[in-house]
């Protein structure tokens, strides 16, 4: 099964909106931090104006078929990840993140509550996140054929400055694959 490419932030990085529309958000393309292509997309934190400690910005703005990567074509998934690479300049700020995707706002999974050690972020370099849909939250019932939102959603910690996250390579794919077992090598006993 091949992977499922839902945004480069190549050329529509713009369908990104911030998500509640409030002061201290931005998102815009960028084209210096960028791990394949030559543009990912900046989503800017400035603590001082966003509300509630969170941020979150939604898109893509078109509608894929994810239902093979999914193993359904609505519901629960069965199997499949929702992979993003992802760099922050500034860990000190960053509580949480947390990713939702479905056919809309009202039927999708959540994959939230990351903390920095749980995702294994290192500032400054850029870290590819992995999550198993099939340990998501799902909220009533997503149509995996048409899915057209996903939402990326920081916490930043009281009394933090502000920071930027960039998000490059947004797909959805099959499980990985498992780790490869570790054995001794034969020893020698003679």
């Amino acid at each position: 099964m091949a992977y499922h490419l839902i945004d480069d932030f190549e050329d529509n990085w713009s369908n990104w909106v911030v998500e509640p529309v409030t002061d201290g958000l931005a998102a815009a393309q960028e084209s210096t931090i960028v791990k394949i292509g030559s543009s990912s997309i900046k989503l800017r934190v400035d603590v001082s104006t966003s509300a509630y400690h969170e941020a979150g910005w939604a898109g893509p703005g078109a509608s894929f078929d994810v239902s093979d990567e999914t193993g359904v074509s609505s519901g629960a998934p069965t199997g499949g990840t929702m992979s993003v690479w992802i760099y922050v300049n500034n860990l000190a700020s960053l509580d949480q993140i947390q990713f939702w995707a479905g056919s809309s706002t009202a039927d999708l999974i959540r994959y939230g509550d990351m903390t920095v050690a749980d995702t294994q972020l290192t500032e400054d370099t850029w870290v590819l996140i992995e999550m198993d849909l099939t340990t998501a939250t799902v909220v009533n019932t997503p149509d995996w054929t048409a899915m057209n939102y996903v939402r990326v959603q920081t916490d930043h910690n009281a009394g933090s400055s502000d920071f930027q996250v960039y998000l490059d390579q947004l797909y959805f794919g099959p499980a990985p694959p498992p780790a490869p077992a570790r054995y001794m090598k034969p020893q020698k006993f003679w």
